[in-house]
């Protein structure tokens, strides 16, 4: 049996993995999830015996959180840092093509 755990206390984070985690087309997962004190704890164990496309599934869902959820405030971070000197009207400018331009096309397919 492999298990994985992920912690975190964003609320929005557990509940999106949660939910994606339901449509992993595997025999013998079993998902729980535990508070403890401020973070909640997701539990997800396999035992079946194609761990490939058991970590594969698992790979697809946490990279589309980070895209679903963080992205945008990462590229604000980075592009604030490196390139501080745009103007506020060029900035504005630009975040509006980053948004046109997002990784909206990426879904999750396991």
């Amino acid at each position: 049996m492999k298990t994985i755990c992920i912690k975190t206390n964003n609320e929005v984070a557990k509940n999106y993995l949660l939910e994606n985690f339901k449509h992993i087309h595997l025999d013998d997962i079993y998902i729980s999830c535990h508070k403890f004190k401020i973070f909640s704890n997701i539990f997800i164990h396999y035992k079946g015996e194609n761990l490939e496309l058991f970590l594969s599934s698992i790979s697809i869902i946490l990279s589309s959180l980070v895209f679903d959820i963080y992205e945008k405030n990462i590229t604000k971070t980075i592009f604030y840092r490196e390139y501080f000197y745009f103007e506020n009207i060029e900035q504005k400018e630009i975040f509006k093509n980053l948004d046109k331009n997002s990784f909206e096309d990426i879904r999750i397919v396991c």
